[in-house]
């Protein structure tokens, strides 16, 4: 005889008795967190900052501070004419930029396909960008593809999930680990020759 109702109902349901296994959570697939707002911002200031030296120009005295490094050492330093020569660019003159300061000159075509790589690689699906996780956790370097990644733990025969990145969460999507080292040498070097006699065409 039972003892009181929960074990007489019990006894009569047997649902109640039943194992409960627990519900999971659907799977969310990853957002991408603003893929091309850094890019875009960085596009911002720079044309910003371009068309300011458009519009006034650096050769008229009163306009931009002088060189620290002139002012101090009395020798041109790698940086010397850039300004000038970004001037002469957005007004066509490419043998005047050439003239004020060569290494800017042949930087910014650089610069440029640079940045319009880490845009393409922004915005295309399929290839590295930083994502978010849904419960709010960012993941850098996420590689996907097939139809999206998908949260930790959980399983699709059509998606493949890989993480790149180092443990701080940066990529280094394309970037060699001699590439700021030859960036160096070069302003070093350039900085050098256009202060000695005989490389006069490389002064500004």
């Amino acid at each position: 005889m039972p003892r009181d109702g929960s074990e007489a109902s019990g006894a009569r349901d047997p649902t109640v008795n039943a194992v409960r296994r627990p519900v999971s959570a659907p799977e969310r697939p990853l957002r991408p967190s603003r893929p091309l707002m850094r890019p875009l911002a960085v596009a911002a200031v720079l044309g910003a900052a371009t068309g300011y030296l458009a519009a006034v120009d650096p050769n008229r005295p009163g306009h931009y501070p002088g060189c620290p490094f002139r002012a101090l050492f009395g020798v041109y330093c790698p940086g010397c004419g850039g300004l000038r020569a970004v001037h002469d660019l957005t007004h066509g003159d490419v043998p005047a930029a050439l003239s004020s300061n060569l290494l800017v000159t042949l930087a910014i075509p650089v610069v440029v396909v640079l940045w319009v790589r880490w845009f393409r690689r922004r915005a295309r699906p399929g290839t590295d960008r930083r994502v978010t996780h849904p419960t709010g956790t960012r993941l850098a370097g996420t590689h996907f593809t097939g139809t999206g990644p998908t949260a930790p733990g959980t399983s699709s025969s059509s998606t493949k999930t890989l993480l790149t990145g180092d443990a701080k969460g940066r990529l280094r999507a394309g970037v060699r680990p001699w590439g700021p080292v030859a960036v160096v040498l070069g302003l070093i070097l350039f900085g050098v020759l256009r202060n000695i006699p005989g490389w006069e065409f490389l002064a500004p």
